[in-house]
């Protein structure tokens, strides 16, 4: 839908990634009594894998830190509408050794 092609779109251009895995786990949570009332029960809940060198910066070695990124990065699709958000950000070294 528009909304995860936003966020393969701010991904790619920002981070260039090695590897993009977007997951869609709307369809989980759809019947959720906490989804009650939410627009777009279609693209509310997403799993999102990003292996990319930029996470090999100084200020972005710390999962913390990298999670702070992309909530930046992705501030205006959260806000817009994403209910559930989960992130994973490695390295290629780091993704290569799982």
């Amino acid at each position: 839908g528009p909304l995860e092609s936003n966020l393969h779109t701010k991904i790619t251009t920002t981070l260039d990634p090695q590897t993009l895995i977007i997951r869609n786990d709307s369809w989980k949570h759809a019947h959720h009594t906490g989804m009650k009332g939410v627009e777009n029960v279609a693209e509310s809940h997403f799993h999102v894998t990003i292996v990319s060198e930029k996470f090999s910066e100084p200020g972005l070695k710390s999962s913390l830190a990298r999670h702070r990124y992309i909530f930046k990065v992705l501030d205006d699709e959260i806000k817009g509408g994403i209910h559930g958000f989960q992130v994973v950000c490695k390295t290629p070294q780091e993704w290569a050794k799982q």
